[in-house]
């Protein structure tokens, strides 16, 4: 494959791909770089291998750049929650610089999640445990875990929401 066959590729391709990471991630920049992370992958390749079905090979790298995409972004310890941005509370000490005591106040929460949610924050941020040892404790798998504490964390954002509208009025 030669340059001017791999430019060929690119404008007939460009459009489909871009439209589907930004399907996926439902942000411009985010879509932009898979897609661009896309073409360098075929590039790189470009003299290596002999590809019968350019565009299915296109595509294959595609679900492996967005895998490998998301893969990134949940290894992050970070968390987004009421537009705030907090390191992983259970490495946070009790009290930050602000004198906030996050484990006090997710404790006075914790009776308004659901009992699955309930368990896994009480485990994870006020027992301090890992996301491993809990799945051994309840007896689940690591993605029930991973899964059930980023749902409570959605449910975490709808409870300060509705307090926050409740001191608004």
């Amino acid at each position: 494959m030669n340059s001017e066959n791999l430019k060929q590729i690119y404008k007939n391709n460009i459009s489909s791909l871009y439209k589907f990471f930004f399907f996926k991630t439902l942000n411009r920049d985010i879509a932009e770089d898979l897609t661009s992370e896309t073409f360098l992958i075929l590039a790189k390749q470009n003299n290596e291998i002999e590809i019968e079905s350019v565009d299915a090979y296109l595509k294959g790298i595609a679900r492996n750049v967005f895998n490998s995409y998301l893969r990134r972004k949940y290894k992050s310890p970070e968390v987004s929650v009421n537009n705030e941005r907090f390191e992983d509370i259970s490495e946070k000490e009790e009290a930050d610089d602000n004198g906030h005591d996050y484990t006090a106040m997710l404790s006075k929460l914790l009776p308004y999640f659901p009992n699955s949610q309930r368990i896994v924050m009480e485990l994870r941020f006020i027992q301090k445990l890992s996301i491993q040892e809990i799945a051994k404790k309840l007896g689940k798998n690591e993605n029930y875990v991973s899964t059930t504490q980023k749902r409570a964390f959605k449910t975490l954002r709808k409870i300060l929401s509705v307090q926050k509208k409740q001191l608004i009025l």
